[in-house]
């Protein structure tokens, strides 16, 4: 299946696209599916295998100068829980394309859900959000800024 995305507003057109991306529909780097902008902005998305790629959890700036890489993190940063900001969509001077963005840890968890959790999954936790220490509460406590940061 396939979707095509046509708007003449900039911001109208990343919340389309950010919907469709929830709903299944990926960008491909085709003809047909090249981002085409200027006064107007189109695309066409397909529903498709992707494979999700691995994001930095916390607050962000999305910047390309590629149009198509720019709406692939895009696509990328919504697939990982990323909450856009729509309103900061900015094309600069220079013909970069800027968006902001937060992106949510997956597996957040509050202080008292961490003391519970058995030393080996906290330990994974904190090798994944590079919080790593011997001393549990130490990591605990990072872990849990980290959570509430976002």
């Amino acid at each position: 299946m396939q979707l095509e995305i046509f708007e003449s507003n900039p911001n109208i057109f990343l919340l389309r696209f950010i919907e469709a991306v929830k709903q299944g529909y990926r960008l491909q780097n085709t003809n047909e599916g090249t981002v085409i902008e200027g006064n107007y902005f189109s695309v066409m998305l397909y529903q498709c295998e992707y494979e999700i790629p691995s994001v930095p959890v916390g607050k962000q700036m999305i910047e390309e100068y590629d149009r198509m890489e720019f709406w692939k993190k895009v696509q990328d940063h919504v697939l990982n829980n990323a909450i856009i900001d729509v309103e900061s969509l900015h094309y600069n001077l220079m013909g970069a394309k800027l968006v902001s963005c937060v992106v949510r840890p997956s597996d957040a968890y509050t202080k008292e859900e961490l003391s519970n959790l058995e030393w080996e999954v906290v330990k994974e936790l904190g090798k994944k959000y590079d919080c790593f220490n011997r001393q549990r509460k130490v990591m605990e406590s990072s872990l849990v800024r980290i959570f509430e940061e976002v």
